[in-house]
C-alpha cells in the first residue's frame, strides 16, 4: 500500500493532480460530517426551545409544572418512574393597569379680621382597565419564585440496570 502511494507522487504532474483530488475529497468529507452533526444539534435545540416557548406562553399551575418536569426527566436513558415536588418562595404578583384620576382642590377663605384659611382636598380614583369588560389588562405579571425541588427517581429495568 505504501508503494502505491509512492507511485502516485512520482512525477510532478501526478503529484499535483493527486494532491488536488485528495484535497477535494477531504473537503467534501468535512462538509458531510458537519451537516450530520448540525442536524443532531438542531433536533436537541428545537426540543428545548419548544418547551421554553410553551412554558412562557401558557399559565402553568405548580402541579402542571411538576408533571411536565416528571415527563422530561423520565425520558432520560436509564430513568424509571419519577416524582417531583416543587416549593415556592411566594405566589407571584399581578400588576394590572389602572386608569387614575387625581383631583386637587384648593380653597382660600378670609374672615372679617383679615385672617385667611387655606384648605386643600385631594381625591384619587383608581379604576382597573379591562378588555371587553372581562379580561384585566396587565402591566406586569411575575411568576412565583421557585425555592426548591425534590426529585425522586427509580432505575429503569428496560436498560439492564442492576438491582
Amino acid at each position: 500500500m505504501f508503494e502505491k502511494i509512492k507511485k502516485m507522487f512520482e512525477t510532478k504532474e501526478k503529484r499535483v493532480e493527486n494532491l488536488v483530488s485528495i484535497l477535494i475529497i477531504l473537503i467534501i468529507t468535512l462538509i458531510v460530517i458537519n451537516k450530520i452533526l448540525d442536524e443532531e444539534e438542531t433536533e436537541e435545540k428545537d426540543f428545548k426551545n419548544e418547551i421554553g416557548v410553551e412554558l412562557a406562553q401558557t399559565e402553568i399551575s405548580s402541579t402542571d409544572l411538576e408533571k411536565r418536569l416528571e415527563k422530561i426527566l423520565s425520558k432520560i436513558l436509564g430513568v424509571g418512574k419519577v416524582s417531583v415536588l416543587l416549593t415556592y418562595q411566594d405566589e407571584g404578583t399581578i400588576n394590572p393597569i389602572y386608569n387614575v384620576n387625581s383631583t386637587i382642590t384648593t380653597a382660600e377663605e378670609k374672615d372679617d379680621s383679615g385672617n385667611s384659611k387655606i384648605s386643600k382636598s385631594e381625591s384619587l380614583q383608581k379604576e382597573v382597565i379591562t378588555k371587553n369588560n372581562e379580561d384585566i389588562i396587565l402591566e406586569k405579571k411575575t411568576m412565583p419564585m421557585l425555592e426548591g425541588a425534590i426529585i425522586a427517581a427509580t432505575r429503569s429495568k428496560r436498560y439492564g440496570s442492576k438491582k
